[in-house]
């Protein structure tokens, strides 16, 4: 019998912490089957409680899924959490690095009987917006950080570009990116002090976790944009 199978109903935080505990437990001893089902259970569960609990909860889901080596799911969670928390650098840069694996899973000997809704070329795409996110997040949190978090800001700027660098994209592709990005958050910003009020991001982003089509249209619409103007400026 679980710990958590005893203990009250209404406790719900302990029980939480204890199935958590529980997760991670199953994860280190190589028990991933375990950890993952009873990390799906928790985002499951959680998904209609408040932000902070659904956050939690995918954190600890795309935790297992990353020591598992199960990187399709590790993206799923880290796309909803960035629609949770679109300012936090951290899972952009962490869903950055999923799509990187999944880059390398299709790009591997046994790369025929991956099955994937998106090509090598496509995932390379998806990791080159998170980075950038990322980047442009990082350097935009230095005018108002602490000296101590200036300086690891700077480095992982600087450690962000170099990745961002070493893509096997072209590098006009990447400079649109990264202007469409800067032009997308200005634009937000201004938007909300025009309103004179400051948006709620989690409440506001709320209705997404469930739809990884949305995280697309929020965050990537600047795919299509790139290659279409590309096909029109070659015909």
């Amino acid at each position: 019998m679980h710990t958590s199978n005893v203990l009250p109903e209404s406790n719900v935080s302990v029980a939480q912490d204890v199935r958590e505990s529980l997760c991670r437990c199953y994860s280190h001893c190589g028990r991933h089957e375990e950890s993952l089902n009873l990390a799906k259970q928790l985002v499951s569960e959680l998904a209609t409680e408040d932000i902070a609990r659904q956050r939690q909860s995918l954190i600890l889901y795309s935790s297992v899924c990353e020591m598992s080596g199960r990187w399709a799911e590790c993206v799923e969670a880290l796309e909803r959490l960035c629609c949770i928390q679109p300012y936090y650098d951290k899972f952009w840069r962490q869903l950055g690095g999923a799509y990187m694996k999944l880059t390398s899973e299709l790009s591997s000997i046994n790369a025929s009987d991956h099955t994937s809704s998106c090509t090598a070329g496509e995932y390379l795409e998806l990791a080159l917006t998170c980075f950038v996110r990322a980047r442009l997040l990082l350097q935009s949190s230095l005018f108002r950080a602490s000296d101590i978090i200036k300086e690891r800001n700077k480095q992982l700027i600087e450690q962000t570009t170099e990745t961002v660098n070493k893509l096997p994209l072209p590098e006009d592709q990447k400079e649109y990116a990264n202007q469409c990005m800067m032009k997308s958050d200005t634009e937000t910003v201004d938007s909300q002090n025009d309103e004179g009020t400051t948006q709620d991001l989690a409440k506001d982003s709320s209705a997404q976790v469930s739809n990884s089509k949305l995280f697309y249209e929020k965050f990537c619409s600047w795919i299509e944009q790139y290659h279409r103007n590309l096909q029109q400026s070659n015909t």
